[in-house]
């Protein structure tokens, strides 16, 4: 039981080296499977692309154009005077 006191009071006061981030390890580890990564990345990119091409589009669009005649260069205030 003094064992374990000890070690919560060690373990409060510092970091020991079990909970530390290892950068180092973390970014060699990225630059060994970099080909794997590279690799899923590409083939991702091909299936959306693949994908974009051959679904058909779910979208529809209209157009009103409306034409009026031009009667006056004053427009309805010609009528007031």
């Amino acid at each position: 039981m003094e064992d374990n006191k000890q070690m919560r009071q060690k373990g409060s006061s510092a970091h020991s080296m079990d909970d530390m981030v290892d950068l180092k390890n973390i970014v060699n580890t990225f630059l060994a499977e970099r080909y794997f990564i590279l690799a899923l990345s590409l083939l991702g990119l091909l299936v959306g692309i693949f994908v974009s091409y051959h679904k058909v589009p779910q979208y529809k669009a209209n157009l009103l154009i409306q034409i009026e005649n031009k009667s006056n260069s004053l427009g309805s205030l010609g009528s007031l005077g």
